[in-house]
């Protein structure tokens, strides 16, 4: 059965517009959906700037009343767009600086201006392929902002399906951005959330009509998922077939999200089965890397990747009434919700509780002490509270971990990190790993990230 698919283009191929157009172009039976991110940095350019970025900082001007500034800013991102469409001809740019000057002037000070870099993409690229462009048709629930998934999909399959009927030919669609379902007002999904509209899309195809095989194909600047950091590992492998879950646990930290695909669009791809492939603009004959519910195990080499993250908080409870408290967990949670704090990972014992917080911008040292002082004023007398900052926590993930696959591979590999770690130096806090999951987690004191990840990938990838 022939693969159709919905093909999204990252910020840095969105750059580089007759390049995309040369990739969907080449077989528009495959391409039908295209969808491109805001125009981001030139690789070619070390200098230049994402087009996102500049309109939070035309979001900034506008609060301040910055009117001068607000020009500025408008003129550079029109005059980015211009450059890189400058093959389209004299009248057709004249047409879109028009149609992108008004959204600038229309823009409810409700909707933001961050939308514009994704719609701006779509109404130029549509014009130099000649296909049909239908805007956005995600749907946000206004009570809480988040995607509204079933009217999001049923949004999306209807419009693709209404532009297929009139054009036969590829559809351009924005991933970005939609509307609040009650107000109308814009809303994005936030960094990286282009992905997930990506899936999603795949997905309202996949669900309308189950004789056809759609996929989701999702290109970046980067050769698919690679097996680690590159600023910490020089040239990493890519990694070429990797489960839904390994891909969700890969995106723990590594340069904010394995650089090529959103970590929850991993867990959206999972929930609809929506396969994904993730591929480089810039070398469109590499494979790059095939995203799956399931792939054939390697036995010889049991870890697919390894990812980490440093500078993470952790608060540490000791509490002899843990054990016999109703609700103690959900109190817990509730006081770090309160106090604006994302719990990552709360692991616990009869006694001992360990929760690990998310980061943020809201997680100063200060809001880690309040919360720390919050949690032993609820829990009393019996509890002790400690905090720890500045953990390093890494990831070392492939399916053969999980518990129910032969134990072996999970001991083996367990006694594998310690060897390395040891032979590098490095003294680890604990290791662990929750049955159910495709990853085995080891943690240090202070920052370790660059020397464990090395030792590590070292052992297991080579």
């Amino acid at each position: 059965m022939n693969e159709l698919a919905v093909v999204k283009f990252g910020g840095s191929s969105a750059a580089d517009p007759e390049r995309i157009a040369n990739i969907v172009t080449a077989d528009p039976r495959l391409n039908r959906v295209i969808m491109l991110s805001a125009i981001g940095r030139d690789i070619n350019d070390p200098t230049s700037q994402k087009e996102t970025d500049r309109l939070i900082a035309y979001e900034a001007a506008a609060r301040s009343g910055n009117q001068s500034a607000m020009r500025e800013i408008e003129e550079s991102f029109i005059e980015r767009y211009r450059g890189a469409y400058h093959m389209l001809g004299t009248e057709a740019l004249s047409d879109l600086v028009d149609r992108t000057a008004n959204m600038f002037r229309d823009a409810r000070p409700e909707d933001g201006y961050r939308w514009i870099g994704e719609a701006a993409s779509g109404a130029f690229f549509s014009r130099l392929i000649g296909a049909q462009y239908i805007g956005s048709r995600l749907v946000f629930d206004d009570r809480n902002g988040e995607i509204d998934f079933k009217s999001s999909l049923y949004g999306m399959q209807y419009a693709i399906r209404q532009a297929f009927g009139s054009t036969g030919d590829q559809v351009v669609m924005d991933p970005y951005y939609g509307h609040d379902y009650s107000s109308g007002f814009k809303r994005t999904t936030g960094r990286g959330g282009s992905d997930i509209g990506g899936v999603l899309g795949a997905a309202s195809l996949r669900e309308s009509n189950p004789f056809e095989t759609w996929v989701h194909i999702n290109y970046s600047d980067q050769d698919g998922l690679l097996r680690t950091d590159p600023r910490i590992v020089t040239d990493p492998e890519s990694i070429p077939h990797v489960t839904f879950e390994e891909g969700r646990e890969l995106s723990h930290g590594i340069f904010e999200r394995n650089g090529a695909f959103h970590g929850n669009a991993f867990a959206i791809a999972e929930r609809y089965n929506v396969p994904v492939y993730i591929r480089n603009t810039f070398r469109p004959s590499e494979p790059g890397t095939r995203v799956t519910q399931n792939r054939v195990s390697n036995p010889n080499r049991p870890v697919v990747g390894i990812s980490g993250r440093a500078g993470l908080n952790a608060i540490d409870i000791h509490d002899t009434n843990m054990d016999d408290t109703l609700g103690y967990i959900a109190r817990v949670s509730k006081v770090a919700s309160d106090h604006g704090l994302s719990i990552g990972e709360m692991p616990a014992s009869r006694d001992r509780m360990r929760i690990v917080l998310n980061g943020g911008e809201s997680e100063t040292s200060q809001a880690v002490s309040d919360l720390a002082g919050a949690l032993e004023r609820l829990l009393g007398q019996t509890a002790s509270i400690g905090v720890t900052a500045g953990e390093t926590h890494v990831h070392v993930v492939g399916q053969d971990l999980i518990q129910g696959r032969p134990n072996s591979v999970r001991a083996n590999v367990m006694a594998r990190m310690f060897s390395a770690l040891q032979a590098a130096k490095l003294e680890p806090g604990e290791i662990s790993s929750l049955g159910s999951s495709p990853s085995v987690r080891v943690t240090f004191a202070g920052d370790q990230l660059d020397p464990a990840i090395q030792s590590l990938y070292n052992e297991f990838i080579g």
